[in-house]
Protein backbone atom coordinates (compact mmCIF):
# COMPACT_ATOMS: atom_id res chain seq x y z
CA UNK A 1 0.00 0.00 0.00
CA UNK A 2 1.09 3.17 -0.95
CA UNK A 3 1.99 5.86 1.71
CA UNK A 4 0.32 9.10 1.21
CA UNK A 5 2.55 12.19 2.34
CA UNK A 6 2.01 15.95 3.70
CA UNK A 7 5.16 17.48 3.41
CA UNK A 8 5.45 21.04 4.63
CA UNK A 9 8.47 23.45 4.93
CA UNK A 10 10.62 26.00 2.85
CA UNK A 11 11.08 24.29 -0.43
CA UNK A 12 11.84 26.09 -3.91
CA UNK A 13 13.32 24.81 -7.41
CA UNK A 14 17.33 24.79 -7.72
CA UNK A 15 17.19 27.92 -9.61
CA UNK A 16 15.40 30.30 -7.57
CA UNK A 17 17.64 29.30 -4.46
CA UNK A 18 20.21 31.78 -5.25
CA UNK A 19 17.09 34.49 -5.86
CA UNK A 20 15.55 34.15 -1.81
CA UNK A 21 18.44 34.66 0.57
CA UNK A 22 16.01 33.57 2.97
CA UNK A 23 16.40 29.92 1.46
CA UNK A 24 18.65 27.80 2.93
CA UNK A 25 20.20 25.67 -0.03
CA UNK A 26 21.83 23.03 1.92
CA UNK A 27 18.04 22.71 3.40
CA UNK A 28 16.46 22.96 0.10
CA UNK A 29 18.58 20.29 -1.29
CA UNK A 30 18.06 17.78 1.32
CA UNK A 31 14.58 18.14 1.48
CA UNK A 32 14.43 17.64 -2.51
CA UNK A 33 16.54 14.67 -2.32
CA UNK A 34 14.36 13.16 0.48
CA UNK A 35 11.46 13.83 -1.19
CA UNK A 36 12.57 12.74 -5.21
CA UNK A 37 13.31 9.45 -3.42
CA UNK A 38 10.23 8.97 -1.53
CA UNK A 39 8.65 9.49 -4.99
CA UNK A 40 11.07 6.46 -6.44
CA UNK A 41 9.45 4.78 -3.37
CA UNK A 42 5.99 4.71 -4.76
CA UNK A 43 4.69 7.19 -1.81
CA UNK A 44 2.26 10.11 -2.91
CA UNK A 45 3.55 13.15 -1.83
CA UNK A 46 2.09 16.48 -1.61
CA UNK A 47 4.03 19.92 -0.25
CA UNK A 48 3.02 23.31 1.19
CA UNK A 49 5.77 25.73 0.37
CA UNK A 50 6.40 29.24 1.78
CA UNK A 51 9.01 32.28 1.74
CA UNK A 52 10.12 33.02 5.52
CA UNK A 53 10.58 37.10 4.42
CA UNK A 54 11.93 39.33 7.14
CA UNK A 55 9.06 40.83 8.63
CA UNK A 56 7.46 43.65 7.36
CA UNK A 57 8.50 46.33 6.35
CA UNK A 58 11.71 45.22 5.20
CA UNK A 59 10.24 42.12 3.87
CA UNK A 60 6.64 41.68 2.62
CA UNK A 61 3.00 42.92 3.95
CA UNK A 62 2.01 39.91 2.10
CA UNK A 63 4.25 37.02 1.12
CA UNK A 64 4.55 35.82 -2.42
CA UNK A 65 5.58 33.18 -4.10
CA UNK A 66 5.99 32.70 -8.03
CA UNK A 67 4.57 29.84 -9.52
CA UNK A 68 8.10 29.43 -11.73
CA UNK A 69 9.93 29.16 -8.11
CA UNK A 70 8.13 26.03 -6.92
CA UNK A 71 10.01 22.78 -6.70
CA UNK A 72 10.34 20.47 -10.28
CA UNK A 73 8.39 17.70 -10.03
CA UNK A 74 6.90 17.83 -6.80
CA UNK A 75 3.21 18.66 -6.11
CA UNK A 76 3.12 21.84 -4.36
CA UNK A 77 1.40 24.41 -2.78
CA UNK A 78 2.45 27.85 -2.27
CA UNK A 79 1.39 29.27 1.24
CA UNK A 80 0.46 32.89 1.63
CA UNK A 81 0.60 34.69 4.65
CA UNK A 82 0.57 38.27 6.29
CA UNK A 83 3.92 39.04 7.17
CA UNK A 84 3.56 41.49 10.26
CA UNK A 85 6.23 41.08 13.57
CA UNK A 86 5.13 38.83 16.19
CA UNK A 87 1.53 37.73 14.30
CA UNK A 88 3.67 35.94 11.41
CA UNK A 89 4.12 32.58 13.51
CA UNK A 90 0.53 32.59 14.00
CA UNK A 91 -0.73 33.56 11.06
CA UNK A 92 1.59 31.11 8.59
CA UNK A 93 0.31 28.48 11.24
CA UNK A 94 -3.03 29.24 9.95
CA UNK A 95 -2.32 29.78 6.75
CA UNK A 96 -0.81 26.05 6.31
CA UNK A 97 -4.39 24.71 7.93
CA UNK A 98 -6.22 26.65 5.24
CA UNK A 99 -4.44 25.69 2.45
CA UNK A 100 -4.87 21.59 4.15
CA UNK A 101 -8.80 21.84 4.09
CA UNK A 102 -9.44 23.88 1.47
CA UNK A 103 -7.30 21.99 -0.95
CA UNK A 104 -9.09 18.85 0.80
CA UNK A 105 -5.45 17.12 1.37
CA UNK A 106 -5.54 13.40 2.00
CA UNK A 107 -2.68 11.92 3.63
CA UNK A 108 -1.39 9.47 6.37
CA UNK A 109 1.71 11.12 7.60
CA UNK A 110 2.33 14.83 8.01
CA UNK A 111 6.24 15.79 7.91
CA UNK A 112 7.29 18.66 9.28
CA UNK A 113 10.83 20.36 8.34
CA UNK A 114 12.52 21.57 11.46
CA UNK A 115 10.89 21.96 15.04
CA UNK A 116 9.31 25.68 14.36
CA UNK A 117 5.89 27.09 15.89
CA UNK A 118 4.28 27.67 12.66
CA UNK A 119 4.44 23.65 11.93
CA UNK A 120 3.45 23.12 15.71
CA UNK A 121 0.37 24.61 14.88
CA UNK A 122 -0.30 22.77 11.84
CA UNK A 123 0.89 19.26 13.80
CA UNK A 124 -1.53 19.52 16.73
CA UNK A 125 -4.35 20.27 14.56
CA UNK A 126 -4.02 16.96 11.88
CA UNK A 127 -3.23 14.72 15.19
CA UNK A 128 -6.84 16.55 17.63
CA UNK A 129 -8.49 16.79 14.31
CA UNK A 130 -8.00 14.43 11.33
CA UNK A 131 -6.40 12.18 13.47
CA UNK A 132 -2.88 11.36 11.15
CA UNK A 133 0.33 10.96 12.46
CA UNK A 134 2.65 13.85 12.36
CA UNK A 135 6.19 13.48 12.44
CA UNK A 136 8.97 16.29 12.57
CA UNK A 137 12.32 16.56 10.96
CA UNK A 138 14.70 17.76 13.32
CA UNK A 139 17.78 19.53 11.08
CA UNK A 140 17.85 21.90 14.15
CA UNK A 141 17.92 21.80 17.18
CA UNK A 142 16.15 19.44 19.48
CA UNK A 143 12.78 17.78 19.69
CA UNK A 144 10.19 19.46 21.32
CA UNK A 145 5.97 20.02 21.01
CA UNK A 146 4.48 16.50 21.16
CA UNK A 147 4.49 14.86 17.87
CA UNK A 148 4.00 11.18 16.68
CA UNK A 149 7.30 10.56 15.85
CA UNK A 150 11.06 12.68 15.18
CA UNK A 151 13.27 11.96 12.58
CA UNK A 152 16.70 13.38 12.94
CA UNK A 153 19.47 14.06 11.17
CA UNK A 154 22.05 14.23 14.22
CA UNK A 155 23.14 11.24 16.00
CA UNK A 156 23.61 12.95 19.51
CA UNK A 157 20.23 14.14 19.75
CA UNK A 158 18.74 11.12 18.60
CA UNK A 159 20.68 9.29 21.04
CA UNK A 160 18.91 11.75 23.70
CA UNK A 161 15.50 11.08 22.52
CA UNK A 162 12.93 8.90 24.26
CA UNK A 163 10.19 8.83 22.39
CA UNK A 164 9.60 7.04 18.78
CA UNK A 165 12.57 8.31 16.89
CA UNK A 166 13.63 7.50 13.17
CA UNK A 167 17.30 8.82 12.27
CA UNK A 168 18.49 9.45 8.70
CA UNK A 169 21.53 11.81 8.43
CA UNK A 170 20.89 11.80 4.83
CA UNK A 171 21.93 10.06 1.38
CA UNK A 172 24.58 10.37 -1.19
CA UNK A 173 23.66 10.78 -4.76
CA UNK A 174 25.54 9.24 -7.38
CA UNK A 175 29.15 8.74 -6.90
CA UNK A 176 31.00 11.68 -9.25
CA UNK A 177 33.90 9.59 -10.74
CA UNK A 178 34.66 6.06 -12.55
CA UNK A 179 38.03 6.20 -11.16
CA UNK A 180 40.63 8.19 -9.14
CA UNK A 181 41.51 11.21 -10.81
CA UNK A 182 45.23 12.89 -8.69
CA UNK A 183 45.02 16.62 -8.19
CA UNK A 184 47.18 18.58 -10.02
CA UNK A 185 47.03 21.34 -7.38
CA UNK A 186 47.02 20.92 -3.37
CA UNK A 187 43.80 22.81 -3.13
CA UNK A 188 41.75 22.59 0.16
CA UNK A 189 38.38 23.16 -0.62
CA UNK A 190 35.73 24.25 1.23
CA UNK A 191 31.87 24.82 -0.39
CA UNK A 192 29.11 26.28 2.19
CA UNK A 193 28.03 29.12 4.19
CA UNK A 194 29.80 31.53 6.21
CA UNK A 195 29.03 31.67 9.65
CA UNK A 196 29.85 31.08 13.33
CA UNK A 197 28.68 27.51 13.08
CA UNK A 198 30.34 26.51 10.07
CA UNK A 199 33.78 27.60 11.14
CA UNK A 200 35.19 28.49 8.08
CA UNK A 201 36.56 32.27 9.14
CA UNK A 202 38.20 30.56 11.97
CA UNK A 203 39.51 27.85 10.02
CA UNK A 204 40.91 30.50 7.06
CA UNK A 205 42.83 32.62 9.90
CA UNK A 206 44.50 29.25 11.24
CA UNK A 207 45.77 28.17 7.81
CA UNK A 208 46.95 31.64 7.51
CA UNK A 209 49.17 31.14 10.70
CA UNK A 210 50.49 28.17 8.98
CA UNK A 211 52.15 30.00 6.22
CA UNK A 212 52.05 26.47 3.45
CA UNK A 213 54.19 25.95 0.77
CA UNK A 214 52.24 24.76 -2.43
CA UNK A 215 48.90 24.58 -0.57
CA UNK A 216 45.94 27.06 -1.21
CA UNK A 217 42.55 27.55 0.41
CA UNK A 218 39.50 27.72 -2.08
CA UNK A 219 36.03 29.32 -0.54
CA UNK A 220 32.97 28.69 -2.33
CA UNK A 221 29.79 29.89 -1.02
CA UNK A 222 30.51 33.45 0.59
CA UNK A 223 32.47 36.25 1.61
CA UNK A 224 32.89 38.22 4.78
CA UNK A 225 35.16 41.25 5.72
CA UNK A 226 37.46 38.81 7.55
CA UNK A 227 38.16 36.68 4.67
CA UNK A 228 38.70 39.27 2.45
CA UNK A 229 40.94 40.74 4.49
CA UNK A 230 42.80 37.25 5.28
CA UNK A 231 43.03 36.46 0.83
CA UNK A 232 43.96 40.24 0.72
CA UNK A 233 46.68 39.25 2.72
CA UNK A 234 47.81 35.96 2.08
CA UNK A 235 47.71 34.83 -2.04
CA UNK A 236 47.17 31.06 -0.82
CA UNK A 237 43.52 32.07 0.52
CA UNK A 238 41.38 32.40 -2.55
CA UNK A 239 38.01 33.64 -2.41
CA UNK A 240 35.18 32.38 -5.16
CA UNK A 241 31.92 33.48 -3.71
CA UNK A 242 28.55 32.05 -4.91
CA UNK A 243 29.09 30.36 -8.71
CA UNK A 244 27.14 28.37 -10.49
CA UNK A 245 27.30 24.51 -10.47
CA UNK A 246 29.30 23.85 -13.69
CA UNK A 247 32.34 26.07 -11.76
CA UNK A 248 31.82 24.60 -8.15
CA UNK A 249 31.73 20.72 -9.79
CA UNK A 250 34.87 21.40 -12.08
CA UNK A 251 36.48 23.04 -8.10
CA UNK A 252 34.74 20.12 -6.14
CA UNK A 253 36.47 17.47 -9.11
CA UNK A 254 39.67 19.07 -8.81
CA UNK A 255 40.51 19.10 -5.14
CA UNK A 256 43.09 18.13 -3.14
CA UNK A 257 40.67 18.05 0.10
CA UNK A 258 37.87 18.69 1.29
CA UNK A 259 37.05 21.24 4.97
CA UNK A 260 34.19 21.10 7.13
CA UNK A 261 35.33 23.11 9.73
CA UNK A 262 32.31 23.51 12.48
CA UNK A 263 32.86 25.69 15.14
CA UNK A 264 32.06 22.68 18.24
CA UNK A 265 30.60 25.54 20.52
CA UNK A 266 27.70 25.93 17.80
CA UNK A 267 27.14 22.48 17.12
CA UNK A 268 27.09 21.53 20.39
CA UNK A 269 24.15 24.05 20.93
CA UNK A 270 22.38 23.56 17.43
CA UNK A 271 22.60 19.43 17.21
CA UNK A 272 22.94 20.20 13.44
CA UNK A 273 24.64 17.54 10.84
CA UNK A 274 26.67 18.97 8.34
CA UNK A 275 25.38 17.49 5.24
CA UNK A 276 28.05 18.77 3.08
CA UNK A 277 30.04 15.55 4.02
CA UNK A 278 27.82 13.68 2.20
CA UNK A 279 28.97 15.96 -1.03
CA UNK A 280 32.06 15.58 -0.44
CA UNK A 281 32.08 11.89 -0.46
CA UNK A 282 30.70 11.76 -3.78
CA UNK A 283 34.16 13.15 -5.42
CA UNK A 284 36.45 10.60 -3.31
CA UNK A 285 39.01 12.78 -2.03
CA UNK A 286 40.31 13.03 2.12
CA UNK A 287 37.84 15.05 4.00
CA UNK A 288 39.11 16.82 7.25
CA UNK A 289 36.91 18.21 10.05
CA UNK A 290 36.70 19.05 13.30
CA UNK A 291 35.19 16.76 15.61
CA UNK A 292 31.19 16.81 15.71
CA UNK A 293 28.55 15.03 18.00
CA UNK A 294 25.74 14.80 15.38
CA UNK A 295 28.57 11.86 13.10
CA UNK A 296 27.59 8.72 13.54
CA UNK A 297 30.24 6.23 13.70
CA UNK A 298 30.52 5.36 9.88
CA UNK A 299 30.86 8.37 9.10
CA UNK A 300 33.92 9.06 11.42
CA UNK A 301 35.73 6.40 10.47
CA UNK A 302 35.99 7.87 6.88
CA UNK A 303 37.16 11.47 8.08
CA UNK A 304 40.15 12.78 9.52
CA UNK A 305 40.17 15.23 12.18
CA UNK A 306 41.94 18.13 13.81
CA UNK A 307 41.37 20.67 16.46
CA UNK A 308 40.45 23.99 14.78
CA UNK A 309 42.30 25.60 17.99
CA UNK A 310 45.15 23.92 17.11
CA UNK A 311 47.73 25.23 14.91
CA UNK A 312 50.26 22.30 15.15
CA UNK A 313 46.74 19.47 14.98
CA UNK A 314 45.89 21.03 11.56
CA UNK A 315 49.39 21.05 10.27
CA UNK A 316 50.42 17.92 11.33
CA UNK A 317 47.33 16.01 9.29
CA UNK A 318 47.72 18.04 6.23
CA UNK A 319 51.41 17.07 6.63
CA UNK A 320 50.81 13.16 6.42
CA UNK A 321 47.86 13.69 3.94
CA UNK A 322 51.10 15.16 1.55
CA UNK A 323 52.96 12.60 2.17
CA UNK A 324 50.47 9.70 0.96
CA UNK A 325 50.94 8.04 -2.21
CA UNK A 326 48.73 7.58 -5.30
CA UNK A 327 47.74 3.77 -3.28
CA UNK A 328 46.50 5.42 -0.02
CA UNK A 329 44.48 8.09 -1.77
CA UNK A 330 43.15 5.21 -4.17
CA UNK A 331 42.13 3.12 -0.97
CA UNK A 332 40.06 6.58 0.53
CA UNK A 333 38.94 6.53 -2.93
CA UNK A 334 37.27 3.39 -2.70
CA UNK A 335 36.50 3.91 0.70
CA UNK A 336 33.95 6.78 -0.22
CA UNK A 337 32.71 4.76 -2.99
CA UNK A 338 31.67 2.35 -1.43
CA UNK A 339 30.00 4.58 1.19
CA UNK A 340 27.94 6.25 -1.55
CA UNK A 341 26.94 3.15 -2.63
CA UNK A 342 25.73 1.59 0.52
CA UNK A 343 24.27 5.17 1.57
CA UNK A 344 22.24 6.35 -0.83
CA UNK A 345 18.87 8.30 -0.82
CA UNK A 346 17.07 5.91 -2.64
CA UNK A 347 18.29 3.35 0.21
CA UNK A 348 17.97 5.32 3.09
CA UNK A 349 14.42 6.39 2.29
CA UNK A 350 13.17 3.16 1.41
CA UNK A 351 14.30 1.94 5.13
CA UNK A 352 12.43 4.89 6.26
CA UNK A 353 8.89 3.73 4.61
CA UNK A 354 9.31 0.44 5.98
CA UNK A 355 9.57 1.31 9.41
CA UNK A 356 7.08 3.98 8.98
CA UNK A 357 4.17 1.88 7.70
CA UNK A 358 5.30 -0.58 10.38
CA UNK A 359 4.43 2.21 13.10
CA UNK A 360 1.16 2.89 11.26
Amino acid sequence: MKSKILWVGVLTNNQAVSKYKIVSSAANDWQTNFINSLQKNKADVICLSYLPFRYWPIGPFISNFKLEDLPENITTIPVKYINFPFLRELTLGKSLIKSLTTNNISFDYLLTYNPLRRHFILGNFVKKYLNSKWGIIIADGTACDNPNFSVFLSESAYNNHNGKKFIIAGGTKNFKSLSYKSPIEKNIVYCGSISNLTGIIDFAILFNKLNLSGISLHIYGGISNKLEELAKFNTSIKLFGFVNRDILEDAMSNAWIFVNPRNNKEEDKLNTFPSKLLEYFRYGKPIISTHISSLNTDINNLIYFFDLSNSNSLLNLLNKLSNYNETDLIKIYNNYKSFCLQNNWDIKVKNFLIELDSYK
